[in-house]
């Protein structure tokens, strides 16, 4: 694989950056309540991790690009992950991100598959079912027998957290053909840090 180019998918960048602004506040929240109800700041984190499954989503379509061209017409007006995976998955199984961890070599970069837990597809589609049940209301029977939890840590929330950053830290995405494709660096480590894509291109044995 050659190594990457240089950076492209303005796009995408916007829909990852705003991804780490919506992971930084859940963590930022969930270390110092300042003072706010832990039952809502349960509600604001799963209100999150709802928006980041979207957004993951969303940059799946964003990345494969040109299955949107071939795509049926009202596929860019969906907003649920599983409508839109299953719409994309007819034309190309393998839209969705695959965490990386980067190797540096004698002639540029190896991208070896990450081995640590990560978000997956099935995950996802779950994670933002479960949080649309967590944000309504629900019926009166609902509300009656609930007994909001006082809390003082959120472990749940903090597993999902480590989970999509699992994902997306060095994360690849093929394009249709796996000839080619977008490798992308979060840099969450790094507070000045900024989201790069680089395009790829798979080199042809002579």
């Amino acid at each position: 694989m050659k190594q990457p180019t240089d950076p492209s998918g303005p796009l995408y960048v916007q829909l990852m950056e705003e991804v780490k602004v919506r992971l930084t506040s859940i963590t930022a929240l969930t270390q110092d309540q300042r003072g706010i109800a832990s039952p809502l700041v349960r509600e604001f984190c799963f209100l999150q991790l709802r928006m980041l499954c979207e957004l993951i989503a969303l940059g799946c379509l964003v990345a494969n690009g040109d299955i949107l061209a071939r795509s049926a017409r009202d596929l860019g007006t969906k907003y649920k992950p599983k409508e839109m995976f299953d719409a994309v998955e007819k034309l190309h199984p393998r839209f969705y991100p695959s965490p990386r961890t980067p190797t540096r070599t004698e002639t540029g970069w190896h991208f070896n598959d990450y081995n640590h837990h990560f978000l997956s597809r099935e995950e996802l589609v779950s994670l933002w079912g479960r949080c649309g049940d967590i944000l309504h209301k629900g019926g009166l029977k609902k509300i009656i027998n609930r007994k909001p939890p006082i809390q003082r840590s959120f472990q749940d929330v903090s597993s999902w957290v480590l989970k999509i950053q699992g994902l997306l830290n060095v994360h690849q995405i093929e394009h249709v053909g796996h000839n080619s494709g977008l490798i992308i660096y979060m840099n969450f480590g790094d507070e000045n840090g900024v989201v790069t894509v680089h395009r790829y291109e798979a080199i042809t044995a002579l």
